[in-house]
């Protein structure tokens, strides 16, 4: 069980992975050029450039299931990392997001 943020001092990024099954929560937005996370979302509502509005489709599923699946949220522009997700965000600001771990069946490619 693990949710991680690593500075990596020579190429100058961040990296924020999630546990393959996602115990661990791990919560992000971008805005403003820059990106904040947080465990919960209480601690990205702190900052006074987040957005507050309701996320539509996300509450749709809270009200319909009691979770909002990853990546949503309930807030727009808060993201939930989903589990076995790493996501890399680069000194210029790109972003790149790579699932790591893959749950369910596995499936083999046999070359004939």
């Amino acid at each position: 069980m693990f949710a991680i943020a690593l500075w990596d001092t020579k190429r100058r990024e961040l990296w924020l992975v999630r546990d393959r099954i996602g115990i661990k929560p791990l919560y992000y937005s971008i805005h403003h050029d820059r990106i904040t996370f947080a465990s919960e979302i209480k601690a990205l509502l702190k900052d006074p450039g987040q957005k507050r509005e309701v996320c539509e489709e996300a509450l749709y599923h809270f009200l319909s299931f009691i979770t909002t699946p990853a990546p949503q949220t309930l807030f727009e522009g808060i993201r939930k990392l989903p589990g076995g997700v790493w996501l890399r965000v680069s000194e210029d600001g790109t972003v790149h997001e790579h699932r790591y771990w893959m749950s369910g069946t596995i499936r083999f490619l046999w070359k004939v």
